[in-house]
């Protein structure tokens, strides 16, 4: 429980400097994922963006398999490296009748 504290304040922290820096365009970007799947037992679910990379996140509320979400996304200051971006917010935007 500390350590998530402690990694959420770091987080915090780090995107405070980005947006005082002047640097939340280089940092923040938008992206849209479906949910894949949904564990109710562990508030767990998993999404999928368009390239792939898959986000395992917690607090399942009302999300279904086929959801849409759009992002905010934070680049951690890695240019190019999209494997570490971090989702900032996550909104409901759709469902996906194909899926």
């Amino acid at each position: 429980m500390f350590t998530e504290f402690f990694a959420i304040v770091g987080l915090c922290t780090t995107i405070a400097a980005d947006i005082l820096g002047g640097n939340v365009d280089r940092n923040l970007y938008p992206n849209t994922a479906i949910i894949k799947s949904v564990d109710y037992a562990s508030d767990n679910f998993i999404i999928s963006t368009s390239t792939g990379i898959e986000y395992t996140l917690k607090g399942v509320e009302d999300w279904e398999v086929g959801d849409l979400a759009s992002l905010l996304m934070y680049d951690v200051g890695s240019d190019g490296d999209i494997t570490n971006d971090l989702v900032i917010e996550l909104r409901y935007s759709g469902f996906n009748v194909d899926f």
